[in-house]
């Protein structure tokens, strides 16, 4: 379970830390943008054109865009070393390429209740319980029959007196416990009590894992729909906007200012893009932790024979 769990932290580090590269780049590119737009409004202001006030609104935005991506650079910076201090590396991997990225959102329909019966059957802890429920009724039947009469034979030895004309005796020997005033009526009720005990906790930790199982698997659906309305909406409609922004700006239909309000937006839903798949492929490693063992063909997943890819 513990080996299970470092995997599962490992990889969903390493998306972490992917998705943090590719924010801090976003970041540094919205950061050129605010740049440009500020020295744009500067530019204005200085031909009567703008206010004041408009520069110092497009400083302000500048500002905190630099800001913004100094903090990108930040959290960069602590993912790659807690994905370095899970891998047990001594080196820094700021200077490593990270070639894999996130996983594509995945949208098919999932059978929560398949889930659940997968959990039950194969969650390690819900499995070392049922094992000690079983050792806890062997622990029943063992004090149980420590109250029944117990019998057993031998074969004894006995030396006669002095003056007896046999030197020894030896034969057959009976023993008869006869638990009178001690029926184990104590080591019974203990194991009985031990035994209760373990199965309270075995049906609360069933229902608590159906109930975590239901909760993954809706959470990884959401997080996939949303991250795949980002992929195959939002981002192309800023970047179709962007580009007739453009096509304008060049034909004298639109102000630089426009152009590059548009260009924004597209980082920013850029930068959505990488948010919402980086909430997909967290949501999808903790439905594998959820479950317990591998949900075949999904994000996050390991492959078939068991072992992390």
């Amino acid at each position: 379970q513990q080996a299970a769990d470092l995997a599962l932290d490992t990889r969903a580090a390493y998306f972490e830390a992917v998705a943090a590269r590719e924010g801090r780049a976003q970041a540094r590119a919205g950061a050129a943008l605010a740049g440009q737009l500020h020295a744009a409004v500067r530019e204005q202001v200085r031909h009567g054109v703008a206010l004041e006030t408009e520069a110092g609104l497009a400083e302000g935005r500048a500002l905190a865009a630099d800001l913004a991506a100094d903090r990108a650079q930040q959290r960069e910076a602590e993912a790659l070393r807690r994905l370095a201090g899970l891998l047990s590396l001594t080196d820094d991997l700021l200077p490593v390429a990270l070639t894999d990225g996130l996983p594509e959102p995945r949208r098919e329909d999932v059978d929560r209740e398949e889930l659940v019966a997968v959990a039950r059957a194969g969650r390690l802890d819900l499995r070392a319980l049922a094992t000690a429920i079983q050792a806890a009724e062997s622990r029943v039947a063992l004090e149980q029959q420590r109250a029944v009469i117990d019998v057993s034979a031998g074969v004894g030895y006995e030396r006669p007196e002095s003056d007896d004309p046999t030197d020894h005796v030896l034969g057959p020997t009976f023993e008869v416990e006869l638990p009178v005033f001690d029926r184990n009526e104590a080591g019974i009720a203990r194991a009985e009590s031990e035994l209760a005990r373990l199965a309270r906790l075995h049906e609360a930790l069933v229902a608590e894992v159906a109930q975590q199982v239901r909760a993954a698997a809706d959470r990884a659906a959401l997080a996939a729909r949303s991250a795949d309305m980002t992929r195959q909406q939002l981002l192309p409609q800023a970047e179709r906007t962007a580009d007739l922004s453009r096509q304008a700006y060049t034909l004298g239909d639109t102000t630089l200012l426009a152009r590059l309000e548009a260009d924004r937006q597209v980082v920013q839903a850029r930068m959505q893009r990488v948010e919402t798949a980086l909430e997909a492929a967290l949501a999808q490693v903790e439905l594998v932790r959820a479950v317990g063992v591998p949900t075949a063909g999904r994000p996050g997943d390991q492959q078939p024979d068991g072992s992390p890819d």
